[in-house]
């Protein structure tokens, strides 16, 4: 059971190219009664942890918390999360 201060996490490449052609990746966060939502683009070349790691620390600032949890939608994402 996830609580208010849980943060649920996807990232996955899109079907979607940025100006030079290269593919883009879309890293989702929200809070599991989706009263906090992120979300942001990058190209494939910045699709590692430290981005990631930038991102979360982007996103505690938004939301002004850090989660309890974060639950990862995607199996492979894992790594780069855990990270």
């Amino acid at each position: 059971l996830m609580d208010k201060t849980s943060w649920q996490l996807d990232f996955y490449r899109r079907p979607l190219q940025d100006a030079d052609g290269n593919p883009l990746w879309e890293l989702l966060i929200c809070s599991a009664d989706r009263s906090f939502t992120y979300g942001e683009f990058c190209p494939q070349s910045e699709a590692i942890a430290p981005w990631i790691r930038q991102q979360l620390e982007k996103a505690h600032d938004r939301a002004g918390y850090w989660p309890s949890h974060i639950a990862i939608f995607r199996p492979q994402s894992v790594s780069l999360v855990d990270r």
